[in-house]
């Protein structure tokens, strides 16, 4: 079984993430509205949407959201807020979607480079670039590659809750690794993240390929430009490309 499968659905994820900014989630958002010029009404597919903290927003701002995850676990819990412009459905992104449908796809978090082959990338892609209308965008939110090694602690530990986290993080084949123990009342559980390194100029390669053209890079969620050794955040913005 994938590593993604055993480890995004447990609370112990949930538990070791809440620290995520949601202000700063609602600030990306709608700086994403207003510089895609978004009507009421328009369709958005939020890719990998865990327990849709980005869907149920997106929606709070009359937008038709469909979330789609692979751990059930989590969209059971995002389905608690489903509405008739809100809608969750257990998904791989591996997977095509409907076709031409959608105004915005948007993939935040870094919630891209979890699989082992290139194929299986190029596949994610192309679904993307076949399920964007003609004037549609892909919105990639992933961490900056360089600044993620440069500044790369391989030892830490938290405590959430008297549970206990020990993390160790590493390089391996070209995937920063992080192995997670966790220790909840005297009895240990391993648990494994990988996501692969890519760069920039990597990425752009894959996008063309996968019928997606990237018109601009931001850095952060404020939509600054892109430093490729300071900025936190490698956000890309693309469109269908008319070569595919």
């Amino acid at each position: 079984m994938s590593w993604f499968k055993d480890w995004f659905g447990t609370e112990y994820y949930k538990m070791l993430y809440r620290h995520r900014n949601d202000e700063e989630a609602r600030l990306f958002l709608d700086n994403l509205i207003i510089h895609l010029k978004l009507d009421k009404g328009a369709k958005v597919l939020d890719l990998a949407c865990g327990r849709g903290r980005h869907s149920i927003y997106l929606a709070s701002k009359g937008l038709d959201v469909t979330g789609i995850d692979l751990a059930a676990d989590s969209i059971e819990e995002a389905s608690l807020s489903a509405n008739n412009h809100l809608h969750f459905i257990i998904h791989d992104m591996r997977e095509k979607f409907p076709e031409g449908l959608y105004a915005v796809i948007i993939n935040a978090f870094t919630s891209f480079g979890y699989f082992e082959t290139e194929e299986e990338d190029l596949k994610t892609l192309k679904n993307v670039s076949q399920a964007l209308n003609n004037n549609g965008y892909f919105v990639f939110d992933y961490f900056n590659v360089k600044k993620v090694i440069n500044e790369m602690q391989s030892d830490s530990e938290m405590n959430c809750d008297q549970v206990q986290f020990k993390i160790h993080k590493f390089i391996e084949n070209k995937f920063i690794v992080k192995n997670i123990s966790v220790t909840d009342h005297g009895k240990t559980f391993l648990y494994t993240e990988k996501v692969k390194l890519f760069t920039l100029e990597e990425l752009e390669e894959y996008f063309n390929l996968s019928g997606l053209k990237i018109t601009a890079c931001y850095g952060n969620y404020n939509l600054d430009a892109f430093e490729e050794l300071t900025s936190d955040r490698l956000i890309i913005l693309a469109t269908k490309s008319v070569n595919i």
